[in-house]
């Protein structure tokens, strides 16, 4: 019996063929010669086809044997002979050699029919003629998140951030190089590193030091010393500052809104005062307010330096207007005038620093009248304003009226009065209760008075039974916005003498004494507690000492100080160290600070004025503390040398009145032997704006 042999060849890697093999001479199932020939000749080769081995791959199978009995070939081979016409049927076609026998890509004769096959990276699709890209993404070969690229047999992998390698298999060492610093320990992660860090430091490297320590320089954070303190990442410590003794908003800056440069010859009226709770621009050629408002948001001095001038400029618009009715007649100021009679800049800068903001307009014309003259003076502290209005008649008699009038949206929109002390103080707010309250101070022989106009204008004034010729009268009006603070800091304006009571007494240079205490005056014109600091000399102190004795650069003027706040409420106290030129040990210097009864700094903050041009000399110190009820003592430190072993710095706000210049100056020294550097950021002089450069005197 001739039995046909069906056997698959397999081509690639998985793609197959079904082709007839008949036995062999020794009844045994062979390997067609042509398929070996196949691939020997070449095509195998040409086509990039891998065969299997074919033998190994045999199917054999009973079933799928055909049996044929040897007279039915003869009879078929008979029928062949009449039938083909002596066609020789023994000879097989190459199926191949017909439209690539079907095959998409590669078709290989063998002895008994032909096969297809596919290129490397393809496999058969299920109808064994056409070929699909083999799937090398099948087994998923890229780790870690990796995304894995179908080739033509291969594939690529795009790995996820912090793995690397063919497969993704490789974690990146993100700590290559070392990035904690300071002795800091690195945690590799993936895409990410952690520093466990040493030494005191902090931060995502190492580097920061947290705030009450210091970087020494020698890779460790250093514990600041007891009563000193700093902030994050600072390289030294200053003092802490004692709780409740100082707001944040407790401040005040003056500055032109533009360019106020002297050699370019133009001057620009209006002048910005902004605090940490109102806003004021004032036009100094006509001593009037033009814009004024809280400012409601709660600005650090730090932030407030980057806050752009509109902050200001765009407050509800408002307006003063100064009158003196006398003789029968009213008389509104309509010039407002320098020394030398300039119009176009004519105030003079008496304090400017962290609390006081204060100027003059030396000279006011009176329309209509050659008798009259006055003045106007402006003082600006963080929680309130004062404004007063000078006038003086040649001939004198009386009775003179002074008037200062407040109109503008600023009250306009505040539709709510209510008087705080009968005749002389008001309070006007909106229907949220925020808004001003303006306080008449009492002043001797002065009868008071306001009112308020239909439109909402609020006039003060201030009338003078008979003044005598030559005879200067004031008003000073003092403002406070809502925001300032309780009844009880607004009170402290409105009865001064009844609310805050300020000691004071001055201490031998060793610290003893001062047990007689004497009260502190109440300054109407600016608003505050005045201390007349007494001079270095009562004490053995001052000039002319024996700078070859150490003792002597740590003999301060020391000034015992005792508040006393009655009421239930913290209160900022707004208090003025007035003293002459020698309360220090020369004016060029002088350092105040407070300090505790231990003798320790309080880091609370005192401004420095001082002016010698306009004898005699004189320093105005500043501060508003802000003190919780009861009483507070503490010491008012005024050095001038050394502190301790090291020189004592200053940098002072100076006065340019009686110099024959205006605008800011500032000035700097090293002990308080004289000027190490005067600042002239406005070229006052024409020359630069650092001026009297002397390294150390």
């Amino acid at each position: 019996m001739n039995r046909t042999l069906f056997y698959v060849l397999c081509w690639g890697l998985v793609g197959c063929a079904v082709e007839a093999s008949p036995e062999g001479a020794d009844g045994t199932q062979g390997v067609p010669a042509d398929v070996s020939d196949a691939v020997a000749d070449g095509d195998a080769a040409q086509s990039d086809v891998v065969l299997s081995d074919i033998e190994n791959d045999l199917a054999v199978a009973d079933a799928l044997q055909v049996d044929s009995e040897p007279g039915d070939a003869s009879e078929a081979d008979a029928s062949s002979d009449a039938d083909g016409a002596g066609v020789d049927v023994s000879a097989p076609q190459d199926p191949c050699e017909i439209d690539n026998g079907g095959c998409e890509q590669l078709c290989v004769s063998l002895e008994m029919g032909g096969g297809c096959a596919c290129v490397l990276g393809f496999e058969l699709a299920e109808d064994g003629l056409s070929c699909v890209d083999q799937d090398d993404c099948a087994n998923a070969p890229c780790q870690n998140g990796g995304e894995c690229v179908d080739g033509v047999a291969s594939f690529s992998c795009a790995c996820a951030d912090g793995f690397e390698g063919e497969t993704c298999a490789v974690n990146i060492d993100d700590c290559f190089g070392g990035p904690c610093a300071n002795g800091g320990e690195c945690v590799d992660g993936v895409s990410s590193f952690q520093c466990v860090c040493a030494n005191g430091y902090e931060g995502a490297l190492c580097t920061i030091c947290p705030a009450g320590s210091f970087d020494d320089g020698s890779g460790v954070c250093a514990a600041c010393p007891e009563t000193f303190t700093s902030e994050e990442g600072a390289s030294g410590c200053h003092v802490s500052a004692v709780d409740s003794t100082r707001s944040l908003r407790d401040y005040a800056y003056l500055y032109w809104p533009t360019n106020h440069w002297h050699p370019a010859g133009q001057y620009k009226a209006v002048r910005h005062v902004q605090t940490g709770f109102y806003g004021m621009a004032f036009d100094v050629t006509q001593g009037s307010v033009v814009n004024l408002g809280l400012i409601e948001d709660e600005i650090t001095a730090e932030e407030a330096l980057s806050e752009p001038a509109s902050l200001v400029s765009e407050l509800p618009e408002a307006s003063l207007t100064y009158r003196v009715a006398h003789g029968g007649a009213e008389h509104v100021a309509n010039a407002f005038l320098g020394d030398n009679g300039d119009a176009a800049n004519p105030s003079r800068l008496s304090d400017m620093g962290h609390f006081m903001q204060h100027m003059d307009i030396p000279q006011v014309a009176y329309a209509g009248s050659s008798d009259l003259s006055g003045a106007v003076e402006l003082a600006a502290m963080p929680r309130h304003f004062v404004i007063t209005h000078r006038a003086k008649s040649a001939a004198g008699g009386g009775p003179m009226t002074l008037s200062v009038e407040l109109s503008g949206d600023v009250v306009a929109q505040l539709g709510e009065m209510a008087w705080l002390d009968e005749d002389r103080a008001v309070e006007v707010v909106d229907g949220a209760g925020q808004g001003w309250s303006f306080i008449l101070s009492e002043l001797e022989g002065a009868t008071l008075g306001v009112s308020q106009s239909a439109d909402g204008a609020l006039l003060f004034e201030a009338t003078y039974a008979g003044p005598s010729a030559g005879e200067e009268v004031s008003l000073s009006l003092i403002a406070v916005p809502t925001n300032a603070g309780g009844d009880a800091q607004r009170d402290l304006w409105v009865h001064p003498a009844q609310s805050v009571q300020v000691e004071y007494a001055q201490l031998q240079l060793d610290g003893t004494g001062g047990q007689t205490l004497k009260d502190a005056t109440w300054d109407a014109v600016r608003g505050v507690f005045r201390v007349a600091l007494h001079n270095l000399g009562e004490v053995g102190g001052g000039w002319g000492q024996d700078w070859a004795n150490p003792a002597k650069h740590n003999g301060y003027n020391r000034h015992r100080l005792v508040i006393h706040n009655p009421t239930e409420e913290p209160i900022s106290v707004p208090i003025a160290f007035d003293a002459g030129g020698n309360a220090a040990y020369y004016i060029t210097g002088g350092i105040p600070l407070f300090r505790d009864t231990n003798g320790e700094p309080m880091g609370a903050p005192i401004q420095i004025s001082k002016n010698w041009h306009d004898g005699p000399a004189w320093y105005h110190l500043y501060s508003a503390l802000q003190l919780g009820p009861g009483s507070h003592e503490l010491e008012h430190t005024f050095a001038h040398s050394k502190w301790g072993e090291a020189y004592a710095a200053q940098h002072a706000q100076l006065s340019l009145i009686g110099w024959g210049k205006n605008q800011q100056w500032d000035q700097s020294s090293l002990g308080s032997f004289g000027e190490s550097i005067t600042y002239d950021p406005d070229m006052t002089l024409g020359r630069a704006m650092v001026d009297d450069v002397r390294p150390f005197l």
